[in-house]
This record gives structure tokens, C-alpha cells and sequence, in this order.
């Protein structure tokens, strides 16, 4: 897995928005993923916002619960967005993949590295959309 924002060339890529444009997205689910924590990990949650080709949005959050760091709320929200591309057929249907968006090199790096449960359980997910 590249983590990159220049070309889709499989189901499912993740990658970072610089807002830089050449990438097409005409028939993929784009999901843009952030996670956040508050008050010394007190409260954590994340959000996820999918566009579909047709340019409905659609919008999912996530209550990441009370130890979640910030981190770990980023990578929840990538895997919920990989769960829900892959369990809602009105967000899979005849697409051709799903790419997904985070503010978050840190997250995006581990999950290439894949050395915890959850980044593990993300690779996992990605290989199933292949």
C-alpha cells in the first residue's frame, strides 16, 4: 500500500489531501476521515463524510470512547469507513473503490507498518476489497 493523493490504482487507497487536483474520482467513493480526542483523553470521537459519485454525501460519526487518543480516533474512523464501504451495497454498489482521505500521517504510516490490532484489522479490510 502507497500512501499517496496522485492516482487510484486499486479498490481501495488511502492517501493524504493536499489539494493538489489530476486525481479522478468519477466513480469512487471518497471518504474523508478525522478522529479527535478532548480534555486529556477524556472524550474522544470521529467523523467520516462520504461522497458518492452522484455527489450525494452522506455523513457517519463515531463515539471512539473515553481512552481514545486522538490517533487512535483517526484510525478508528478508517476503519469504519472501510467497514461501512464494505457492508452498505447503496455506498459499494457499482463503484469502482472506495478512496480514502486523513489529516493524518501518523495513522496513515502505522497502518502501512500494521504492527497494532487496529491497523492490522485495517489491513485486513483492504485486502478484502481487493
Amino acid at each position: 500500500m502507497e500512501v499517496s493523493d496522485s492516482a487510484f490504482t486499486s479498490p481501495a487507497l488511502l492517501g493524504r489531501e493536499d489539494g493538489e487536483g489530476g486525481t479522478s474520482r468519477e466513480n469512487f467513493v471518497v471518504a474523508y476521515t478525522d478522529g479527535s480526542s478532548y480534555i486529556s483523553l477524556s472524550k474522544g470521537g470521529a467523523g467520516i463524510l462520504f461522497q458518492l459519485p452522484n455527489k450525494e454525501r452522506k455523513m457517519h460519526t463515531i463515539n471512539t470512547g473515553l481512552i481514545a487518543s486522538t490517533f487512535t480516533s483517526e484510525l478508528l474512523a478508517i476503519k469504519e469507513a472501510l467497514i461501512l464501504y464494505s457492508t452498505h451495497l447503496e455506498l459499494s454498489g457499482t463503484t469502482e473503490g472506495l478512496a480514502i482521505f486523513s489529516d493524518s500521517r501518523a495513522a496513515l504510516e502505522a497502518i502501512i507498518k500494521g504492527d497494532t490490532n487496529i491497523t492490522s484489522a485495517i489491513n485486513v479490510l483492504l485486502e478484502s476489497l481487493h
